[in-house]
């Protein structure tokens, strides 16, 4: 059994079906905000992370060396 897709058929993209041709430029806008907010989050993310292990790693050290001069 063959599928045949007719040329008349419309694409749909999630989203996009309740837009006008003038709220889109507002709606890819917004999308974009979106996009440069979760970048941003994630860089903040990272650099919690990082700077976490390195304060475990620096008290590591620290233990290392308080146990070396006992």
């Amino acid at each position: 059994m063959a599928m045949t897709v007719s040329s008349d058929s419309a694409d749909v993209i999630p989203g996009e079906g309740f837009t006008s041709s003038g709220s889109n430029r507002v709606v890819k806008l917004v999308k974009s905000l979106r996009l440069i907010r979760l970048i941003r989050i994630i860089k903040l993310y990272k650099y919690a992370v990082k700077t976490n292990t390195e304060a475990e790693e620096a008290k590591l050290k620290e233990q290392q060396k308080l146990s070396a001069n006992a």
